[in-house]
């Protein structure tokens, strides 16, 4: 290895001769030597490995100390000989202070300061020597140092050095570079790998040492600390059958296939399986099985947790002519799917399921099944009632547990919407499975069932089967799309199409906002703050600033009405303008945020800290929270104004609007597309007259014509007259205050034209301490019915509607809870129950139901009110930066009970800053081999910034 010490920041340097016998040694003797800069002055060699570069910092010594005594205790714990030797071994291994380098090239770290280490006094920077081999531990102790050989993935490695391959499920791959991942390489869970570089440690456990796979992520973390894999003291030299490369083989380290069946969930061809899509994944299936055409859509809110929606178009069968002329029947329905266990080298993965279980019941059906795989093959088997098991050839084995389970009722076509739990795994039932091989052509996968549906108790009809086995192909083009073809029941083809993503890794590079500002190591001599640093904050954050004061050593910000679906990504960009224009002596910034003139929250960062962040890779124990969240705290008596701006009285915002229905008999989809005007006037900063005019100028609602009729006062099911009685509407036009009642307790008041259906005037109440995971509203209002042409005509339909809404983040999976409970505008009362999942980039998968006072018979068709949601932000799909959500809502069916008044000023909306988790989403990683710097949450201060 070669050392060398930097004296003049690159411009003169001195060569030492590293010692040979020392393992790591370098040194930097000057503050501020960047890695960039040691590496352009030392003289390049052939057998140099950039990949093992070792920076190494004392600070981070204690934490990598104590990881491994907490390692080498849990192997004392486990008190076999293996653990024995392994602890011996771990014992050995030295504690470096290692900090991973992401790309150790000069030119590239010159231009990317972030990830360009600043080596400061009593760090060491060394380079090694290219190694050629891969070191592999196993958890019996056994250790062994393989030649390296280009192509050769994990499992190659246990099968050259111990012809143990089929005793290990997992391995972790530490590269030599400090990158970690764990990889399957067992026959029931082989995944695509990465190749280990030269170097690299394998650390294998043996299948029978539980305890060793649970210490998996730690050992790996450990081995990550000591950069090239060294050749531990008794290692195994073992070589290999041939030095040439392997030949690449992207089948037999391939991802398990999974794909939709024609009913959209996770299966084979009608048959369903217990695999699932990994969490935020979000897809659509449209499946044409005469005479059904299905269009399938399927949300993974979590990894254990299936759910979607679906309708069934019935091609021979019709609504009626006096319902809707010749437009085919419509089925909805709702689908669950849960995992029950995850599958392991011995047991297989098993699901149990509801095909239908909200809806009319004419496809119910329920599930157990199980999924196992060998290599390119994925199995399953399972037990199906009602449509699932509709052969009925196995008697019901729940009736063991109670008689009443051998009897399956009938549906009751028309109303559907409840939960049918009296039919749920009753009747006779029927086995099904069968199995999918993934083909050497990676894009291509076989499918193969035996189903359980005989199709002699369809709903309408009663098609010809001529065999129960099915057969299909499914070829992925690319990520996003499967075509599914299959041959079904002996005699029928099958076509399907499912578009898919993962929704929580949506992420759109921002090529139409302005270059952000660059971030100097060092602060101006002189002091520019002034009216270009507030036109560059908007410019840079599109947050509206009113005042920029300087209060001794910080400068305060104030800014109202900011929006941000990514917080940090903002107040960076914000940041980087106030350091590149305020003077050395402020040490800190605020951004003092209010909404509608109401201060929510004082963010308060730590300069230094702050650009310490922003200019250089700051090992873990140096990255202190540089941001913190404080209560709002009025401007100094002392402070000097340098910039006052007087706030825009009167906004005005063009936009395009879409309204739809799904799923009616006068039209699959009922559609109106409008042109719009928001504006707003405001009397002061909290208090403000807004409305929205509406042109419609493309819709097809005068198919709606069907109208089923309600016994409960029309609140909702007026649609289509509000939708076409006008091209021009006045929506929403009211007066609103808001404003503070005391620490920690909002209130707003208002009336007027509240939406297109109702006007009135009403008032809420909340309560909601900062950074707390509870917050508490109270709404009530008294409103009237406006006139269909949504002008200032009103009808004779009065009602008092309000609800108590608690708000619970439940820190479990990132998942918000909701409950309201109160009356509702057809005078029914009852509770609302909404559950909702965000992930890290703010995309939202959420669902909900409202049960009242009301009977099925009075709510109508569909029983009682629900749906489920997806929530994105633009940010996530522009190139632009804007801050605003797109919310896709699917309600089954728009009926009159459970409707609740569509409100345009919510507190909790407003507040939302005061919200720990809005602090801490961020855009999804767009290039995975360069890492984001840590991201710790902000938190709240426990006092006001003095």
């Amino acid at each position: 290895m070669r050392a060398m010490c930097i004296r003049n920041r690159g411009r003169s340097c001195a060569l030492a001769v590293a010692l040979l016998l020392a393992p790591l040694l370098a040194c930097a003797d000057e503050p501020g030597m960047r890695l960039s800069e040691w590496l352009a002055a030392r003289p390049a060699s052939a057998d140099d490995y950039p990949a093992g570069l070792l920076w190494q910092v004392p600070e981070e010594e204690a934490a990598q100390a104590g990881l491994r005594a907490a390692l080498l205790q849990r192997l004392d714990a486990a008190g076999n000989p293996g653990a024995g030797r392994l602890r011996a071994w771990l014992s050995g291994l030295p504690v470096t202070g290692r900090v991973p380098v992401s790309i150790v090239d000069p030119d590239w770290l010159s231009a990317n300061l972030r990830h360009n280490p600043v080596v400061r006094p009593g760090q060491r920077i060394s380079l090694p020597q290219r190694p050629r081999t891969v070191e592999l531990i196993l958890s019996n102790g056994r250790h062994y140092r393989v030649a390296h050989r280009s192509g050769a993935h994990a499992p190659d490695y246990l099968a050259a050095a111990t012809g143990l391959a089929g005793d290990v499920d997992w391995v972790w791959v530490v590269q030599p570079d400090g990158l970690v991942k764990r990889f399957g390489v067992a026959g029931w869970n082989r995944q695509k790998q990465d190749e280990p570089a030269p170097g690299a440690w394998l650390w294998a456990p043996l299948r029978s040492d539980a305890w060793a796979v649970e210490l998996g992520d730690d050992m790996a973390e450990f081995l990550a600390t000591q950069g090239v894999a060294s050749g531990a003291d008794g290692a195994t030299e073992m070589g290999s059958d041939s030095n040439g490369a392997l030949a690449a083989d992207p089948v037999r380290d391939a991802d398990l296939f999974i794909s939709a069946n024609d009913w959209g969930v996770i299966g084979l061809l009608q048959t369903p399986t217990a695999r699932m899509r990994p969490a935020g994944y979000g897809a659509m299936t449209l499946s044409r099985t005469m005479p059904y055409s299905r269009t399938n859509v399927f949300l993974q809110p979590l990894e254990w947790l299936e759910f979607g929606f679906r309708y069934t178009s019935v091609s021979d069968r019709y609504y009626g002519v006096a319902i809707a002329g010749d437009q085919s029947y419509k089925d909805k329905s709702m689908s669950l799917k849960l995992k029950l266990n995850d599958e392991s080298a011995y047991v297989p993965q098993v699901a149990v399921g509801l095909l239908d279980m909200t809806g009319t019941g004419l496809f119910a059906g329920e599930y157990v099944v199980a999924s196992k795989r060998t290599g390119q093959w994925d199995w399953s088997l399972g037990l199906g009632w009602g449509y699932v098991g509709a052969r009925g050839d196995v008697s019901n084995p729940l009736a063991k547990l109670s008689p009443a389970f051998n009897t399956r009722v009938k549906p009751v076509v028309g109303t559907g919407g409840n939960f049918s739990w009296s039919t749920y795994f009753r009747g006779p039932a029927a086995l099904f499975g069968g199995m999918q091989y993934h083909t050497r052509w990676e894009p291509l996968s076989l499918k193969l069932e035996y189903e359980g549906n005989n199709y002699r108790h369809e709903p309408f009809h009663n098609p010809a089967q001529s065999s129960p086995w099915n057969v299909g192909a499914v070829y992925r083009a690319g990520r996003a799309l499967d075509v599914t073809l299959g041959y079904e029941r002996g005699n029928l083809l099958t076509l399907s199409l499912t578009l898919q993503t993962d929704m929580a890794r949506l992420a759109t590079p921002k090529l139409d906002d302005p270059a952000p500002v660059p971030v100097s190591e060092f602060a101006p001599a002189k002091n520019a703050l002034g009216q270009a640093t507030a036109l560059d904050l908007e410019r840079q954050s599109g947050w509206s600033v009113r005042r920029i004061v300087q209060e001794g050593d910080r400068v305060r910000v104030d800014i109202d009405g900011a929006k941000a679906s990514y917080w940090r990504e903002s107040l960076d960009r914000a940041g980087a303008v106030l350091h590149r224009d305020a003077p050395a002596e402020v040490k800190s910034f605020v951004f003092a945020h209010s909404q509608s003139g109401v201060p929510l929250a004082d963010l308060t960062v730590d300069r230094a800290g702050w650009v310490a962040r922003q200019t250089e890779p700051l090992p873990p124990a140096q990255q202190a929270d540089t941001v913190v969240i404080r209560q709002p705290a009025a401007a100094s008596q002392s402070a000097a104004t340098v910039y006052q701006a007087e706030p825009a009285r009167f906004q005005f915002e063009p936009g395009m609007g879409l309204k739809y229905n799904l799923g009616g008999p006068d039209g699959f989809i009922l559609y109106q597309i409008f042109a719009e005007g928001t504006a707003r006037w405001k009397l002061r900063d909290d208090t403000w007259l807004q409305g929205g005019v509406q042109l419609r100028f493309l819709d097809n609602y005068d198919k709606f014509r069907y109208t089923q009729g309600s016994l409960l006062p029309h609140v909702r099911t007026y649609l289509r007259e509000y939708m076409t009685s006008t091209r021009l509407t006045l929506p929403n036009l009211q007066f609103t205050h808001v404003g503070k009642l005391a620490a920690n307790q909002y209130y707003s008041v208002y009336g007027g034209f509240l939406e297109s259906m109702f006007a009135g005037a009403g008032g809420e109440w909340m309560y909601r301490a900062p950074g707390s995971s509870v917050a508490l509203g109270i709404d009530w209002n008294r409103v009237r019915q406006r006139d269909f042409r949504q002008d200032s005509g009103l009808m004779d339909y009065r009602v008092n509607t309000g609800h108590a809404t608690l708000y619970w983040d439940t820190g479990w999976n990132d998942v918000l809870a909701t409950l309201s409970a109160g009356r509702y505008l057809a005078g029914d009362r009852g509770v609302t129950v909404d559950m909702a999942r965000t992930f890290p980039n703010g995309v939202r998968f959420g669902g909900y139901f409202t049960k009242t006072n009301v009977t099925a018979v009075q709510f109508g068709e569909g029983s009682f009110d629900k749906g489920i949601y997806v929530a994105i932000p633009f940010d996530a799909m522009m190139t632009k930066t804007s801050g605003k959500m797109a919310t896709l809502v699917w309600q089954p069916l728009l009926r009159d009970g459970g409707a609740r008044l569509d409100r345009a000023v919510r507190l909790y909306d407003m507040t939302r800053l005061l919200d720990e988790r809005e602090l801490q989403y961020r855009p999804a990683e767009l290039d995975n081999n360069i890492p984001i710097p840590s991201q710790r949450p902000l938190q709240w201060g426990v006092s006001a910034p003095q």
